[in-house]
């Protein structure tokens, strides 16, 4: 959660907001149906396993439902009598975990209907969630890499193109990861998390609400929670080495996070903390019915826009 909650895809969402108290609402509204989701999949599961389990253990192997079938020829489920008593036990089965969500309306024989709104919506927000999270990454490549380090005078068409190029190679860096790489992509995700908890969340905290953290401790911060977290994974799905606590890879975060924090303290205490004038930004995000960031930058930028 506090991955999700770091993720550069939802700061442009939340800059965007005409208020802060707007932006509050916002991501009120989007916890509260991230929320019913999370509570909703469990109960999802249960049922989906219920249903398949009755009406497969026990069943004879040619005498299997018709629907199983149907999840068969998909590679979607595996019966393997392997005792040879032409009964199905639960060590029997094997199903593909990624295939898991279309069971319940399969299994219960819903409508096609139903099953294809499934598929759909699971389809609907894959690409969403990777349509965003390219755009982000083309945004940071092309503002805060080509405009800001690379070309700080470049004019507003070419940092258009350079964003549109941008994207394109997003793109195909993200296809031939996905053709080359022999991983599993949950796991490639919740480790994504993992990351954003440990290095951005510490950071993002400590700089809104924390007025002695300087940008020496936010570099600190960021760097020490990503190799804390990106070590620990490391060291432990690929050099073999043994779990800390028992603590699985996917939540490298319950060490990441404390070792970013910790590191911005530190170095914060012992830099000098921005000037007085560059802590405006923050005191709207502070105060409820503060003015909207992306407004309150262009007002800052140029004081006749906002009269």
């Amino acid at each position: 959660m506090l991955g999700v909650a770091a993720l550069p895809s939802l700061l442009a969402r939340a800059g965007s907001a005409v208020s802060v108290h707007g932006a509050r609402n916002s991501a009120g509204w989007g916890l509260f149906l991230l929320a019913i989701f999370l509570i909703s999949a469990p109960a999802y599961a249960v049922f989906s396993k219920y249903i398949v389990l009755r009406g497969l253990l026990g069943q004879p192997v040619d005498l299997a439902p018709e629907w199983s079938q149907g999840l068969i020829s998909k590679g979607l489920l595996v019966l393997n009598d392997q005792n040879q008593d032409s009964r199905l036990e639960l060590a029997e089965l094997a199903f593909a975990r990624d295939g898991v969500m279309f069971f319940l309306p399969i299994a219960a024989e819903f409508p096609v209907i139903i099953a294809t709104l499934t598929v759909s919506a699971v389809i609907g927000g894959a690409l969403a969630g990777g349509a965003a999270q390219t755009v982000t990454i083309a945004a940071i490549l092309s503002g805060d890499l080509y405009h800001r380090v690379l070309i700080r005078s470049a004019s507003p068409a070419s940092q258009v193109t350079a964003g549109r190029i941008a994207i394109g190679l997003t793109v195909i860096c993200a296809i031939w990861l996905a053709i080359n790489i022999d991983a599993d992509g949950f796991r490639l995700f919740v480790w994504s998390l993992s990351l954003c908890a440990s290095s951005i969340f510490p950071v993002l905290l400590l700089s809104i609400w924390w007025k002695k953290c300087s940008a020496p401790g936010a570099l600190a911060g960021l760097l020490a929670g990503f190799a804390t977290a990106s070590g620990y994974i490391y060291s432990t799905e690929f050099l073999g080495q043994q779990l800390w606590f028992g603590i699985d890879p996917i939540a490298a975060a319950v060490f990441g996070a404390p070792a970013a924090g910790l590191a911005a303290l530190s170095v914060s205490y012992l830099t000098p903390s921005k000037p007085q004038g560059d802590k405006t930004p923050t005191i709207p995000l502070m105060a409820g019915g503060g003015q909207g960031l992306y407004g309150g930058s262009q007002r800052s930028a140029a004081p006749g826009l906002g009269t």
